[in-house]
């Protein structure tokens, strides 16, 4: 399918405009641009997707302007308040909600971990009664990014039929997860009949690249191998779609950040970290709930009743904001 390079691609596409002009437009430095035109270096996802976000070229957009092929799976159904899984407008106003500082949008989530330790079968043995793991504390200890306290909550990857409704989750405009990914495609690369070692030595990626991959590790995944290991599963352009998805929705909740006077107060890691947990902990809440989508319908409710805070000198020293 790459027979035509995406440095190559790039280069046509510049035209004729100035190499900063462009690279200010797509958000990528220029070094990075020059190289990939020279074909000196291999893109990768998350430059590609970024460089399209420039153009406003959407997935499907892009390989038909750079392959000049479809990819079916690009297609999306286009409803933004899915009732089955969070959506990307679901993370960005639960996460402003814990930024501004609203009480009952922290007690939302401490409820709804404390619901995923008692409910997911992660204990060993039972907590006293009325003993909670996560406190209000606990988030205020997030939002500082404190060294010492740095936790993450593991998305459900045991589970089959999540795993196996990623591209529904996909199409009906949910997020996912890298870690998701890896082991979407590991249950992949098995159901084909490939060890991990025939599997790199088809399509010529060392093992260890797609260790990384299958281990939920994308931030120096390549276009052209994600390409190869479409093709090699034969999954006609799925794995390029949910990847691209799940990048691209990285960087537009990166984007919105940045308009925030309030995220400004916070480090990028405590967003990334907010940012899976919140994932994390709706994925556990599909699972326990399985068809019932109240806990879904509650969380949206929550979110419309709180009223954007007032701004505070507080926010601007990296304070948290009280209750």
């Amino acid at each position: 399918m790459d027979q035509y390079s995406f440095g190559t691609w790039l280069e046509d596409t510049r035209g004729g405009m100035p190499l900063r002009s462009f690279a200010e437009q797509v958000g990528v430095d220029a070094g990075t641009i020059s190289r990939t035109e020279r074909n000196c270096t291999d893109v990768l996802v998350p430059t590609a997707v970024r460089i399209c976000r420039g153009l406003g070229l959407s997935l499907g957009d892009f390989f038909q302007n750079w392959q000049g092929v479809s990819i079916v799976a690009a297609d999306q159904l286009g409803q933004e308040l899915w009732q089955g899984a969070l959506t990307g407008v679901d993370v960005q106003r639960w996460l402003i909600r814990l930024f501004e500082g609203h009480r009952r949008n922290r007690e939302m989530l401490i409820s709804a971990l404390n619901l995923i330790v008692l409910r997911s079968g992660l204990l060993t043995t039972p907590l006293p009664q009325m003993i909670q793991l996560f406190s209000l504390a606990d988030i205020e200890k997030m939002l500082w990014d404190l060294p010492w306290f740095r936790y993450e909550v593991a998305p459900p990857l045991h589970c089959e039929s999540i795993i196996a409704d990623l591209a529904p989750i996909y199409q009906r405009g949910g997020l996912i997860l890298p870690s998701e990914l890896g082991v979407y495609i590991s249950k992949l690369r098995r159901q084909e009949g490939f060890s991990l070692k025939q599997l790199s030595e088809e399509i010529r990626i060392p093992i260890g690249t797609l260790s990384s991959v299958e281990n939920g590790m994308i931030k120096h995944f390549k276009l052209c191998d994600l390409l190869h290991i479409d093709a090699s599963l034969q999954r006609r352009g799925e794995l390029i779609a949910l990847y691209w998805w799940e990048v691209s929705n990285r960087q537009t909740l990166e984007q919105e950040w940045n308009q925030l006077p309030l995220a400004a107060a916070y480090s990028p890691r405590v967003k990334h970290t907010l940012t899976s947990l919140l994932i994390s902990v709706g994925r556990w809440l599909q699972v326990i709930y399985q068809d019932d989508t109240e806990w879904l319908r509650a969380i949206r409710h929550e979110l419309d009743l709180a009223q954007p805070a007032l701004m505070t000198a507080a926010a601007h020293e990296k304070a948290p904001m009280g209750s």
